[in-house]
């Protein structure tokens, strides 16, 4: 079997945020009954070209950012994967509720991914470090506005 590594990495992110996070933002909007509807997103990009000309919001994009081999041996590399994953949403009217859907995106990928690491078919351990949230502009006459989690997984890939 040949190395797959960060493209694999990125790919099982992907793949798990693209089929659970439908049923967690149906989830999340039970669970908070304000009116703020947060959107199923309408599209995942893996390349900051892609979010270049959105046509539909919200989107969530995943991106790497560094690979570190912590050992390696017959066979064997064990890596770990720092990744940004983000959601770039909009609202026409009120910047307010932009921000307050941002959050819920963020808690909704935070806990897919918190989901995965207790899945029999997921191969990494995954840890969190910094959420940030970009300020609100505007553009089209809609406000814009973005949010990252950088992500930490770890796993092993055989060759």
């Amino acid at each position: 079997m040949a190395l797959v590594l960060t493209e694999a990495v990125v790919n099982a992110v992907k793949a798990k945020l693209e089929t659970n996070m439908a049923a967690k933002l149906d989830a999340l909007n039970a669970e908070y009954g304000d009116g703020l509807t947060l959107i199923d997103i309408r599209d995942y990009y893996i390349s900051e070209q892609a979010l270049m000309e959105v046509p539909e919001f919200p989107v969530l994009f995943i991106l790497a950012d560094r690979m570190n081999v912590l050992n390696e041996g017959a066979g064997m590399l064990r890596g770990q994967y720092t990744l940004t994953v983000g959601v770039l949403a909009h609202d026409d009217y009120n910047t307010a509720n932009l921000k307050r859907r941002l959050y819920r995106y963020i808690r909704a990928i935070i806990e897919v991914l918190i989901e995965a690491r207790t899945s029999a078919e997921w191969a990494y351990t995954v840890g969190f470090e910094v959420v940030e949230f970009s300020p609100v502009f505007s553009r089209d006459n809609a406000f814009l506005a973005d949010a990252q989690v950088s992500i930490v997984l770890s796993g092993i890939d055989t060759y």
